[in-house]
């Protein structure tokens, strides 16, 4: 099974993008840093879409990481999360968590997998295509929770209107896109294997203050791992 990871945002604010290549290269597998501008997206969200069917053809699966997200255990093997997933199923993702705040959607696309096949693709080229206001008019709060601006929103969406419940896999948070505050105070950081901060009003400060808690600086790698590998140096995008 051949899986390549993405990353990446127009324009690039974090420093994720060291985090995530040092997994993949730790674990064998390609990384792709995609900081091209798409043109045309309903917002910038959409980015992922774009990045993620760049690269899909070359993979049987692709893991997509938002820049505000980042691995804390890096023995943790993603590919163990879709390798022994049956062909129907084409999209894996976690459930959101209830926020402090009380907020939760159906699903957080901050992180996940999809399947290189017509199904797969189908879903992100129609969750590009869906006009906002189509999603809009056809939203359940009850059902789908806050009605995020973004893709997340379109992905739900057509999930639901496609009939495509059956062939997804929507795994507990705790998998693989937990938040900062689920870590209590004296846990270590390999507690959950990624990290993602969401609705951050200030993701820089927020991100320092959850790696300092494990004496880990903005690229959450831990001092153990820099100490062996020596100091990972920023990363331009790739070609």
């Amino acid at each position: 099974m051949r899986l390549g990871l993405v990353s990446g945002a127009y324009p690039p604010k974090l420093r994720s993008h060291i985090n995530h290549r040092l997994y993949a290269q730790l674990h064998g597998l390609d990384y792709k840093y995609d900081t091209q501008r798409y043109e045309n997206l309903q917002t910038p969200h959409f980015h992922k879409l774009m990045a993620v069917l760049g690269i899909i053809e070359s993979y049987d699966w692709v893991m997509w990481l938002d820049e505000d997200a980042f691995f804390t255990d890096f023995s943790f093997d993603v590919t163990e999360l879709v390798r022994s997933e049956p062909v129907e199923v084409f999209f894996v993702a976690c459930k959101s968590p209830i926020s402090p705040q009380g907020g939760w959607t159906f699903l957080n696309s901050g992180v996940f997998f999809v399947r290189n096949s017509s199904s797969g693709r189908k879903l992100l080229a129609d969750a590009l295509s869906v006009p906002k206001s189509d999603v809009k008019a056809a939203w359940k709060p009850e059902i789908y929770g806050f009605l995020t601006r973004g893709e997340q929103a379109h992905v739900i969406h057509v999930l639901h209107k496609n009939g495509l419940l059956d062939h997804i896999r929507l795994h507990d948070f705790r998998a693989f896109n937990a938040r900062p505050y689920h870590w209590p105070d004296g846990s270590e950081c390999e507690l959950y294997p990624v990290v993602h901060f969401p609705g951050s009003k200030n993701k820089l400060t927020d991100i320092d203050r959850f790696s300092s808690r494990f004496g880990r600086d903005s690229t959450m790698i831990p001092p153990d791992l820099l100490a062996r590998l020596g100091r990972p140096l920023d990363i331009e995008p790739d070609s």
